[in-house]
This record gives structure tokens, sequence and C-alpha cells, in this order.
């Protein structure tokens, strides 16, 4: 029992993972995430669905786990192999603004990420308590983590990011990459249901991070005349 416990959270720590490993080649890159998550979550539900986690008396654990090993890893598989080299480009690189505004803004949502999980978080607002009920009312409502994590995928894919800012940003989109095994890990709710949820999130981050790339790179000929 306690190694197939172990074998379901090691699946969803390692899963999530995989897809970044590989060429970034667009949206094949996250296509190839999603299938490798997806993937990850016939381990999760083959190894974790015992009796006890089936009828909710047995919570799966490693929640915190699954949301900050997977971007950590993914992290640690972009350093280059010659630190000393990368450091120095790294020291020497002349930091614009907006660079430093959005690694900021990658690390908050990591953050608020690891926060709030949970539907009893303590930092959940009214306007999204009742964008969730809006939400479940037309469909199977998907997990915020992962609609956000699709969309950062795109604008880390298809804007013009400096190499170090385009890592931190896939960094985040890992977060919703595991999101995807943490929805299945609540092994008591129908499959179609966890599975809908999924799906649903994929198309409102798809649509999300389309309408980001737009505006983005109407921001950038903007801006650059």
């Amino acid at each position: 029992m306690g190694a197939a416990r172990g074998g379901a959270l090691l699946a969803a720590l390692v899963f999530p993972t995989l897809g970044f490993l590989g060429p970034r080649n667009g949206l094949w890159m996250w296509l190839r995430s999603l299938g490798y998550a997806l993937a990850g979550v016939v381990f999760l539900s083959a190894l974790g669905s015992t009796p006890g986690a089936v009828l909710g008396l047995t919570p799966f654990k490693g929640v915190f786990l699954t949301l900050i090993v997977p971007p950590l890893l993914v992290l640690y598989s972009f350093l280059p192999k010659d630190f000393k080299e990368a450091l120095s480009r790294l020291f020497h690189h002349p930091l614009r603004l907006g660079e430093v505004g959005f690694g900021v803004l990658g690390l908050a949502l990591l953050a608020l990420a690891l926060l709030r999980r949970g539907n009893d978080a303590p930092i959940v607002p009214d306007w999204e308590l009742k964008l969730r009920a809006l939400l479940q009312e037309a469909m199977v409502r998907p997990r915020f983590k992962e609609v956000f994590g699709h969309a950062v995928f795109l604008l880390a894919l298809f804007l013009p990011w400096p190499r170090w800012v385009q890592n931190a940003l896939l960094g985040v989109a890992a977060v919703g990459m595991a999101s995807i095994l943490n929805t299945f890990s609540h092994f008591h709710t129908p499959l179609p249901i966890s599975f809908f949820r999924v799906i649903n999130g994929a198309v409102l981050g798809l649509a999300l991070g389309g309408i980001g790339v737009i505006l983005g790179r109407r921001l950038l000929r903007w801006w650059w005349g």
C-alpha cells in the first residue's frame, strides 16, 4: 500500500516535467507536455486508486511537493553545463525594467499558487469565488492554475523573451502541468469529471494565452515603432 502511494506521488512529480526536456517547437512542445502529464495520470490513477482513496477516506499526500518540485526540476534542466560562462553572461546582461517586472510577476504567481492551494485557501478573493460559481454553472469548472499555466506556456513560447525570462515563464507553466496531476489525485472524483476539468482548462488557457500573445506582439510593435 505504501509503495503504491509512493509510486503515485513519484508519477505526479516526474511526468509534468518530461515534456519540457525536448525542443522548444511551439505548440508541439505544449502538446508534448500535456501528453506526458496525461500519461502520468494513468500511472497516478492505477497506483493511487486504493479503496480508501476512492471513498475519500485517505486523501492524497504530497500536494505541496507536486506544486514545487516539478517547476524546480524544469528550471534545473534549463541550467547550462558551463555555469561559469552562464553566470558571466547573466552578470553582463543589461537588465531592462520590463524583464525585471515579468520576473517578479512570475515569482509572485508561483508563490500565489503555493499559498492558495486547496479550495479552503485563506487568500481567495470574493470575485474569484463568484467566478468559480459562474463557471461551475456553465461547465465542469477547470482549475485556475491549469488555465493560467497553459496561457503562460504560450506567452513564453510565442513572444521574443530573453532566454532567462522564457525559462522562468516555462517554470511557471510547469505548475499548470503539475496541477493536472493534482486534479486526478482527487480519487473520489469520477474520472470523466476530472478529464473534462483538464480539457476545459486547456481550452480556456489556450484562448487566454492566444489573446495575450496577440496583445503582446501589438504592444511590442507599438513600443519599437
